[in-house]
């Protein structure tokens, strides 16, 4: 059986267009895919792609010490690997054997953190103060920044959910951020400032998934307020096993005149299932409403469909020739 993702991708600034992206995998039970920003277009049908907030309902507790014996000289080298797709260069080996931190409480599901504070994201343990406290330099803001601080939160999941690759998208934490799902060390990232994607897929199962995040933030670590904590967005995405990767459509515009435009157009189709797949891209462009930045009417161009086989695990660029609206 043959079925297709529809994705909407945002406009093109310079040349007021939007996307129209079509991938067509044999033997898959796929539905469309919607774009995952928030002011996206509205899916074209049911989507397979969901990105979805859960910013509110977590439990948090701040510790001046170290609670957990964790540090992350121990964490790192499990930590590293989830970069790699952002890596240039060598890449980073996840170790074998167990992962630090399976023995601590915080990150088991029966653990009862009822009497955490709850709280929602984006949060900073910080900003509620006192301000000038104890050690903190007024080049940090004079704020209690520094500590390990400890996320938790259940998530739910169907058992079609299993059918599909869960990525933990957060948008920031600072810092040294490490990431247990049911007890196993998916991953994390340690700076502060940056945004990092990790894979729960090996991880999940029905029903309630327990999530665990754990931040580490050292006195005298920053020349000023550093911040603390989860202080951006944090998103669920689910895609199925076939689909565009994170940020992987390209678009560039080398000719734009009044009267026309040449675009240019690249995109990174992964396969984390188990087997591989036949697939086809195809790439409309429509004008954009100038208010809204959202598709009008019927599309002024077309890139020619690109099919191709994509091996289980791979993940392959598909350049499109170039268009001139």
């Amino acid at each position: 059986m043959r079925s297709s993702f529809l994705t909407r991708y945002r406009a093109c600034a310079l040349l007021a267009v939007s996307l129209l992206l079509s991938i067509s995998p044999q033997h898959v039970g796929a539905r469309a895919i919607n774009e995952p920003h928030e002011d996206a277009a509205p899916a074209l049908a049911p989507a397979a792609r969901e990105r979805i907030d859960i910013n509110a309902g977590w439990r948090f507790s701040r510790f001046t010490t170290n609670p957990d014996s964790l540090s992350y000289s121990t964490l790192k080298n499990w930590i590293l690997p989830s970069g790699n797709n952002f890596i240039s260069g060598n890449k980073h080996d996840r170790p074998t054997g167990t992962a630090p931190g399976s023995d601590v409480q915080y990150v088991k599901p029966d653990f009862n953190d009822s009497a955490w504070e709850a709280v929602n994201l984006p949060h900073d343990w910080a900003v509620k103060g006192p301000f000038n406290a104890p050690g903190i330099s007024g080049g940090m803001g004079r704020l209690p920044s520094n500590g390990v601080g400890w996320y938790r939160k259940t998530l739910t999941l169907a058992k079609e959910d299993l059918q599909k690759t869960i990525f933990l998208d957060m948008d920031g934490a600072m810092s040294y951020a490490a990431v247990w799902l049911n007890g196993n060390l998916v991953g994390g990232w340690p700076y502060g400032y940056n945004s990092f994607r990790l894979d729960l897929t090996p991880y999940v199962k029905e029903g309630a998934n327990q999530i665990a995040i754990r931040l580490d933030n050292a006195l005298n670590s920053s020349r000023w307020y550093p911040g603390a904590g989860i202080y951006r967005h944090v998103w669920l995405v689910k895609v199925n096993p076939v689909h565009v990767r994170q940020y992987g459509t390209y678009v560039t515009t080398p000719k734009v005149s009044a009267q026309s435009a040449t675009v240019n157009l690249a995109v990174e189709v992964e396969n984390t299932g188990s087997a591989s797949q036949q697939i086809s891209v195809k790439t409309d462009i429509h004008v954009a409403d100038r208010a809204t930045g959202r598709p009008t009417g019927d599309a002024v161009a077309s890139f020619p469909a690109k099919s191709m086989s994509l091996a289980k695990g791979a993940l392959q660029s598909l350049n499109a020739v170039e268009q001139t609206i």
